[in-house]
């Protein structure tokens, strides 16, 4: 008895001109002269499935990998400690991955009296060569620290290898030396997506 002649391979994959309709009861192949696929589909009788042309393809199908992680942000300068001879660190990372920043964390470790007093801020925030700032200007980070919500935002993508850069510098009390400093070293991360 034959099995109804269903494709094993609907999309025109072929072997040497020919493609595989269906098996019959010793499972040898049948083959057929390949044809176009939708011609293939009327052919034989066949419908597209509903979910064909939906994002990620058929149901329970994983999308491409969107993997929430974090990206630290490493200092050029002092290991990222601000002391009463360095009030300004550039701050810089390249992402392996495709990268879409959702979220700043910047949690300083403030020591002395004028550290206490001191506020951190920002001169430049760029992924590349696009500033993340409508405007430009300085930005208070003190409202990124971990306990913050609601602030969120959409950094735009950098690619693999791209820069993103963080000049950060210190307003307030200048610092006693050995005795004020703030420490950033391991405390600004990105949270995002990496993509890929």
């Amino acid at each position: 008895m034959m099995q109804p002649m269903l494709p094993a391979m609907i999309n025109g994959a072929d072997v040497m001109g020919m493609t595989v309709v269906g098996y019959d009861v010793d499972g040898a192949a049948l083959m057929k002269r390949a044809a176009h696929p939708a011609q293939a589909r009327q052919l034989l009788g066949l419908h597209q499935p509903h979910w064909r042309g939906m994002p990620g393809g058929a149901p329970g199908l994983n999308l491409p990998t969107e993997n929430r992680k974090f990206l630290p942000l490493e200092p050029d300068t002092q290991g990222g400690i601000f002391t009463a001879v360095t009030d300004r660190i550039r701050f810089r990372a390249r992402p392996q991955l495709a990268f879409l920043g959702e979220r700043l964390f910047i949690d300083p470790v403030k020591i002395g009296t004028a550290a206490l007093a001191t506020r951190v801020r920002a001169s430049t925030f760029a992924v590349g060569t696009t500033s993340q700032l409508v405007e430009l200007g300085n930005i208070g980070l003190d409202k990124f620290n971990s306990q913050a919500l609601d602030v969120n935002m959409k950094m735009d993508r950098v690619e693999p290898g791209g820069l993103i850069i963080l000049d950060i510098f210190l307003v307030g009390p200048a610092f006693t030396p050995g005795t004020d400093s703030i420490n950033l070293s391991g405390g600004v991360e990105i949270l995002g997506r990496s993509i890929g």
